[in-house]
């Protein structure tokens, strides 16, 4: 990719899934790296799988008796019923993709997440199809929901799905990086305030990654970045800084001061500046 583009590094960001596959090639890959971004899911340098993150469940939220996995229960779902997972979300395509791409709401902030539930609940539509519920205007339109519904369609959930079947591989990946798998290279983490699955701002679950990293908290949830779209391009708009620090003779993995001070000008409605204290390793 870099080779295409006529270049030897980047700033790489992520979202979701996508978030472990650049920690990734930030974590084995520091070379072609000057920066990290991430939205919502947290660096674990253990890898990204059930193993690492249930040790970090919020148990005032989720009590280990009612809920063992916490809010992960729905990954241990697709493990021991992945043929069950992906014809629940094929069983009405269109219903699944509405039900999934929704904002955030505030309400639920404290409060078990219905990922908990998903093998007490059969499936996560109670072994059914998806709901009919009405399209979220404010983070999937017409157009983009049509153009899912398609492609889903025509190949099915199981390239999807499959990406919760690979926690052990992603920790025996993560075990084969340079340095312990500690980044060296400025990051930055996006926390969505209303996630309730990836919850970094109330749990622990971004406690391992915290040490002198930049964070920034976004008013939204795991659709962050649709439904906060503005603001996340404005946060990461000043990426380019980044080279500041890493050509620097002592390089920081904190994002340039210039970049921080552009966060603390948008807090106004969107964010809430937030850089961590020296944590841990």
């Amino acid at each position: 990719l870099l080779a295409s583009l006529g270049r030897d590094k980047a700033v790489w960001i992520g979202h979701d899934w996508g978030s472990p596959v650049v920690w990734n090639i930030a974590s084995h890959h520091p070379d072609k790296t000057v920066g990290v971004a991430s939205l919502c899911v947290p660096y674990l340098s253990a890898g990204f799988a059930p193993e690492t993150i249930i040790p970090w469940v919020d148990r005032e939220v989720y009590p280990e008796d009612s809920y063992p996995a916490g809010q992960w229960d729905y990954m241990l779902f697709y493990r021991e019923s992945f043929d069950k997972a992906c014809k629940g979300f094929e069983a009405n395509v269109g219903n699944a993709v509405k039900a999934l791409f929704r904002k955030g709401d505030p309400a639920a902030v404290g409060k078990p997440a219905r990922t908990a539930s998903v093998r007490k609940g059969g499936g996560f539509f109670g072994g059914g199809a998806g709901p009919d519920m009405p399209r979220d205007g404010d983070v999937i339109t017409e157009v983009d929901l049509a153009a899912y519904t398609a492609a889903l369609t025509r190949n099915g959930f199981f390239g999807p799905d499959s990406w919760y079947m690979n926690g052990l591989a992603n920790m025996a990946y993560a075990a084969l990086a340079p340095n312990a798998g500690k980044l060296a290279m400025p990051v930055l983490f996006l926390h969505g305030e209303y996630d309730a699955v990836c919850e970094t701002v109330r749990s622990r679950l971004a406690e391992p990654m915290r040490s002198d990293f930049t964070t920034t908290s976004v008013r939204s949830a795991q659709s962050l970045r649709i439904g906060s779209a503005d603001c996340v391009c404005e946060l990461l708009r000043c990426r380019k800084q980044a080279t500041v620090s890493a050509g620097s003779d002592k390089p920081s993995r904190r994002w340039p001061r210039c970049f921080r001070r552009r966060l603390a000008m948008l807090a106004c409605d969107q964010t809430n500046l937030n850089d961590t204290a020296p944590m841990g390793p």
